[in-house]
């Protein structure tokens, strides 16, 4: 057993499932507009992350839904509303990971688990109960997270 799980032996409960998440790359004020179009059609975002990479350039990666579920009619719906505006995009899998605690200790206690064996990309935090990583293997992320237990 290594230092790090030693260490983070006891710190919580962790549920993890695959989701799906959107990137897209634009300016702020389309970035503006498509949150006020997706808050109109009655679609929550669960998680997000913004980065400025240039001038208004932007990276907006985000999950619809909430910490429950993640409804394929709301990414229809998003996805439909991304074509319309002709903006490119990026859907790809994610691991939700619904967790008691959200805290430091927590997150050592994945990332350490995880980053043994598979890439970690990114992470970003839900709006309850949770983040969002991106990993090598999705799957294998799920199934390392629910082992935690």
């Amino acid at each position: 057993m290594s230092k790090c799980e030693k260490e983070f032996n006891e710190c919580s409960h962790f549920k993890a499932e695959i989701r799906t998440q959107i990137t897209i790359l634009q300016d702020s004020d389309t970035i503006c507009d498509l949150l006020k179009e997706i808050h109109d059609n009655g679609i929550n975002l669960d998680g997000y992350c913004y980065q400025n990479i240039e001038c208004d350039s932007n990276i907006f990666t985000f999950s619809v839904g909430n910490e429950r579920e993640q409804s394929s009619s709301d990414l229809r719906t998003v996805e439909c509303i991304l074509k319309k505006w002709c903006i490119d995009y990026l859907i790809n899998d994610t691991v939700r990971v619904i967790m008691d605690h959200n805290t430091p200790k927590a997150l050592a206690k994945i990332y350490c688990a995880l980053s043994k064996c598979l890439d970690v990309y990114s992470s970003y935090n839900a709006q309850r109960k949770g983040i969002y990583i991106e990993t090598s293997d999705n799957c294998k992320a799920v199934k390392i997270i629910n082992s935690l237990n």
